[in-house]
């Protein structure tokens, strides 16, 4: 029905002349919730989300009004609403259906829904949770009581008018708490201070994350404003409250940093993800023992938080024992380098690096989160173990002040080359590599240490096209499946007990291929080595001297699936 279709009188309001309806028809518009998007302090955009049901074939205005405090703040009259295509059958009221959702001027979006037996007799299409166009620029205030209106004016019949208004009362759903300072070495200029904040909720919007530093009450030293949190897993909006939430923070030509909450509180929307998250690091200032540092989080309230009385954090300064220093100091030569070669994950992980582990200090002393530290790791190839071959001038390969921020430094993964990957940085299978390492302050920024001593690594003959190795068959990781094989008397190790350098002796020549394996006590592989005999090969020398003293199983497989195993000890 259009009252006054050729606009002959001019009216106060030209945009309600119409009510829409469909004989047997049936319609109800439900609101479910509110999200709240920031766009400056005390200001926001309000999305409706809503349920819609109807068999309605012609299109029906959804129009929504926004109320704070009983004051009417916005309104919604853009959209239009329809069932779509699958309409629900009144006879047997089950299967999958559309609601379509139009705005003037464009085309309907379909949205999904279910066929629901309705009363006193029919069928129609629900959805359920839409989210309708935002409401803009709506000012909030802690306590504003929101009310949201369906069909405010009643221009669509429905199978309950009673349940179109939703009422809840808005609090910042957000807040910043710092709980902890660290503190990271300079090597020139001072400490660097790397806040700890704890994080209640997040709406999914990217927010600042700024922080302002002041030693003992002076004006502000030191400040990140380059910092931004935004949340990546979101806790359950309905259902039951549990399971991880995460954040990432961001920063311009920085790598993000992502951390784990939990989601915590009653079932339904009012779910908050809590967990502790690390700023970037602040820029480094001069701090003395004893000083007073004073943290704030968001000093310039650009974020709405639930508490505005808790983003300060006060704590006396006491320097963290670390290598490097404000007197220019660099870091020392590492120590104790070994490998290890296991799964990864561990245990049923696929095999696809050698890790190398180096220390600042003995005894296996390891560079802490506070030392701030990057290393350097050069290798290169030193002799093929296939074909016995040394390599005479080969290139090297530098990993670059790699470091891990926040954790220990002391191991890093050397990977195995595979088909699709930036082969680069990665090793060859049957390959002896020699490699040493030296780390710097400052994350990097500090000058570099000394070199290490140079060691050796040698990696497995893995698959150079997935990049994994995989142990032969009868060769596992487990002490209890091996067992010594009839070969035995045929192989002999001079001598054993050694010290990691000793030699195979064969009764029988061998011809083909030989897989070597070393396993601890545990059943971890912590070397491997294959080679190509000749037919003629009697004897053969093996190094294993970077392997740590104790109680070691040697396995070695034939060409001919033949099996030796012998304790060995390494003194």
């Amino acid at each position: 029905i259009v009252i006054d279709p050729l606009n002959q009188v001019q009216e106060l309001d030209e945009t309600n002349n119409e009510i829409i309806l469909q004989n047997g028809a049936h319609t109800d518009f439900i609101p479910v919730e509110m999200e709240f998007l920031q766009l400056g302090p005390g200001l926001y955009d309000i999305e409706p989300i809503v349920d819609i049901g109807t068999n309605n074939q012609l299109a029906m205005p959804l129009e929504a009004d926004i109320y704070v405090n009983g004051v009417l703040m916005g309104q919604d009259r853009m959209h239009l609403v329809r069932e779509g295509d699958g309409d629900c059958p009144d006879d047997n009221c089950v299967g999958t259906c559309e609601v379509l959702i139009s705005h003037p001027g464009s085309e309907p979006v379909p949205h999904p829904g279910v066929c629901v037996a309705i009363t006193p007799e029919g069928c129609y299409c629900y959805a359920a949770n839409k989210k309708l166009w935002p409401i803009l620029d709506i000012p909030l205030s802690p306590g504003d009581q929101i009310t949201l209106v369906l069909d405010p004016e009643g221009r669509i019949p429905e199978i309950d008018e009673t349940n179109n208004t939703l009422v809840t009362t808005w609090f910042p759903e957000f807040d910043f708490q710092p709980v902890d300072m660290q503190f990271l070495c300079r090597n020139a200029v001072g400490y660097v201070t790397v806040p700890s904040i704890f994080i209640l909720d997040s709406d999914g919007t990217e927010k600042p994350l700024h922080v302002d530093l002041r030693i003992n009450g002076e004006t502000v030293v030191s400040q990140d404003e380059c910092s931004g949190i935004v949340d990546i897993v979101k806790c359950p909006s309905g259902g039951e409250c549990t399971g991880p939430c995460s954040w990432k923070v961001i920063r311009k030509e920085k790598s993000n940093l992502t951390y784990t909450g939990n989601c915590i509180g009653p079932d339904g929307p009012k779910c908050d993800c809590h967990g502790t998250v690390k700023t970037w690091n602040m820029p480094a200032v001069p701090i003395n023992p004893g000083d007073v540092l004073e943290i704030c989080v968001d000093p310039l309230n650009l974020v709405e938080e639930s508490d505005e009385g808790n983003n300060n954090l006060v704590m006396t300064f006491n320097p963290p024992d670390c290598v490097c220093g404000p007197d220019g100091t660099t870091m020392p030569q590492p120590v104790d380098l070994s490998k290890s070669f296991a799964p990864v994950p561990y245990p049923n992980g696929g095999m696809d690096r050698v890790q190398l582990k180096w220390y600042k200090a003995i005894p296996k002393i390891r560079l802490q989160p506070q030392d701030n530290a990057a290393c350097d790791i050069q290798f290169w190839k030193h002799k093929d173990l296939v074909t016995g071959e040394l390599f005479a001038d080969p290139d090297t390969v530098m990993l670059s002040k790699v470091s891990k921020p926040g954790k220990e430094l002391f191991k890093w993964p050397a990977k195995f080359r595979a088909d699709g990957a930036d082969n680069s940085k990665r090793v060859e299978p049957n390959i002896r590599y020699r490699w040493r390492v030296r780390c710097y302050c400052d994350e990097g920024d500090g000058a570099p240490g000394p070199w290490s001593v140079v060691k050796i690594f040698n990696t497995p003959d893995f698959d150079p096209i997935t990049g994994i190795y995989t142990p032969p068959p009868e060769i596992d990781s487990g002490i209890s499946t091996y067992t010594k094989a009839a070969v035995a008397n045929h192989i002999h190790i001079s001598p054993n007990p050694n010290d990691g350098t000793f030699s195979l002796n064969f009764d029988q020549e061998l011809d083909g291929m030989i897989h070597i394996q070393l396993v601890d006590m545990t059943g971890r592989i912590v070397a491997t080595e294959s080679r190509t005999t000749d037919g003629k090969t009697k004897q053969m020398l093996i190094d294993f001297s970077e392997i740590r003293q104790g109680m070691y199983i040697l396995s070695i497989r034939t060409s001919t699936d033949q099996l030796f195993v012998e304790h060995m000890m390494l003194e």
